[in-house]
């Protein structure tokens, strides 16, 4: 009966967890689409204020979004949205587990100011948001531009490469 009850609690953690992920990925894309349909207002209002023709703003648009630009753009998003979640679900592991007091973050072939300055950064779970001790740890400036506030879990830019490791109970100790 125990095993009925786990079981079942975990069931709905999983499914709640999988809808959630979901949900961030759909409305990853429609912020995409929204972007691009926001791209493609201006243009069309910048040939309405320059008497362009029709041809000429079609080409343009064209130009900006062909189906090989918006399918990059989606495998990013995608490949963004599934480590995001690969890296949440292993976050909320790690904060169940009983031997592991918190994470450290791990890119030692980090491309970019901020995963290299994230590189090592340790967060703990008895001291506080993880979000918050990493945010304390990175210079503001390196990840404003793109990712405010800096995210608890990776990726923390396009294409980053970076992952949670945990920290053991016992290497804490030392």
């Amino acid at each position: 009966e125990l095993r009925e009850v786990v079981h079942r609690e975990y069931s709905v953690e999983h499914n709640n967890r999988v809808e959630m992920f979901t949900e961030d990925i759909v409305s990853a894309c429609y912020e995409a689409m929204e972007d691009i349909a926001s791209d493609m207002r201006v243009q069309l209002k910048r040939a309405a204020q320059d008497g362009d023709e029709w041809e000429t703003v079609k080409a343009r648009i064209e130009n900006l979004y062909d189906d090989g630009t918006i399918a990059s753009r989606a495998w990013i998003i995608s490949q963004m949205e599934l480590q995001n979640a690969r890296e949440a679900t292993k976050l909320s592991e790690f904060e169940n587990a009983d031997d592991i007091v918190g994470v450290r973050i791990h890119n030692p072939d980090s491309s970019t100011p901020v995963t290299q300055e994230a590189h090592g950064v340790e967060a703990y779970f008895d001291e506080g948001s993880i979000g918050d001790q990493i945010r304390e740890q990175v210079p503001e400036n390196l990840y404003r531009e793109n990712f405010d506030p800096l995210p608890a879990t990776p990726p923390y830019h396009f294409g980053d490469t970076t992952v949670l490791k945990p920290i053991y109970e016992e290497e804490d100790d030392d």
